[in-house]
C-alpha cells in the first residue's frame, strides 16, 4: 500500500501490528523540533554529477525515488531484497522520466 501525506505520518496507520516504512522529504528530532531535509547535500551532488545536470534539486530526487519505488520493473527485480532490507536507489537511465512519474503519481508539489 502506498500513501502520500502532507503531515507527519502515523507509523501504525495500517494496523495489525505491522509498522510502516516512511521516506519523508523532511525529518524531525524525536520531540518534533529541528525540521531538516531528508535528502542530503551529498546525495544532491551525486545525482547532479551522475546525470551531469545542475538543475536537479532535492524535490526532483524525492519524486524520482517515489517514481522508482513504484515502478513495476523495479519492484519485480528487487522483490526479494525489498522483503528484508531498505530499498536501494539505483541511477536509472532517464532521471526526468522517473521524477515526473513520481511527482504525478504522488500528487505532491514541490515545496510542501
Amino acid at each position: 500500500m502506498s500513501l502520500v501525506v502532507r503531515g507527519i505520518t502515523d507509523l501504525h496507520l495500517v494496523g495489525g501490528g505491522c509498522g510502516t516504512q516512511v521516506f519523508p522529504f523532511h525529518v524531525y528530532d524525536e520531540d518534533g523540533s529541528n525540521r531538516r531535509e531528508n535528502i542530503t547535500d551529498w546525495t544532491l551532488a551525486q545525482f547532479r554529477t551522475h546525470y551531469k545536470d545542475k538543475k536537479i534539486d532535492k524535490w526532483a530526487i524525492f519524486h524520482y525515488v517515489y517514481g522508482l519505488l513504484h515502478h513495476p520493473g523495479y519492484r519485480e527485480k528487487f522483490a526479494d531484497n525489498l522483503k528484508r532490507e531498505l530499498p536501494r536507489v539505483p541511477f536509472a537511465a532517464d532521471f526526468r522520466a522517473f521524477a515526473e512519474a513520481g511527482a504525478e503519481a504522488g500528487g505532491v508539489a514541490s515545496g510542501l
